[in-house]
């Protein structure tokens, strides 16, 4: 996970020459994943980039909180580009407002196609999204053996 949020801040480092060096990171701090959100504030504390300040934001894999942080982000801190948000519901409800700001969400966890859609192609996952990712595992299982399954799901904006 490291490795990948060092990639993230070289990427990241090249988009910021063009404007601004601060960047906003949305991830859980609180809430069932805030162990998520606590490893890649380490990861990109230990990056220790001195041109780039990341500013972070508590989403709490809830969407209100993730609305509340983008919005605090947005008008406060003047941010352009993103780091998150880091869950599905989240994701869903920022992906609309980034092309009405002109800005960029980089998402270290996968997510559904519609997201980029809604997003305006302003929303990159830097994974494979939800719908290929549930493709290949059905297509694994499948050569396993498995014809029949059973899945467990949260009724979410991710399911």
């Amino acid at each position: 996970m490291k490795i990948f949020f060092y990639i993230l801040t070289c990427i990241s480092i090249q988009l910021t020459a063009l404007a601004e060096n601060n960047i906003g990171v949305i991830i859980p701090l609180s809430g069932n994943f805030a162990r998520y959100g606590q490893q890649i504030q380490q990861s990109l504390q230990e990056t220790k980039s001195t041109s780039i300040k990341y500013i972070y934001e508590d989403e709490g894999c809830h969407p209100r909180k993730a609305i509340t942080a983008y919005k605090k982000l947005t008008v406060i801190n003047g941010i352009k580009i993103f780091i998150g948000p880091f869950c599905g519901s989240p994701q869903t409800a920022v992906a609309p407002m980034l092309p009405i700001n002109k800005q960029i969400a980089i998402l270290g966890s996968s997510a559904p196609r519609k997201v980029f859609q809604s997003s305006g192609g302003r929303m990159f996952s830097t994974q494979p999204s939800i719908e290929e990712e549930s493709a290949f595992n059905a297509k694994q299982a499948y050569k396993m053996g498995s014809r029949k399954v059973v899945i467990l799901f949260f009724e979410n904006n991710f399911s």
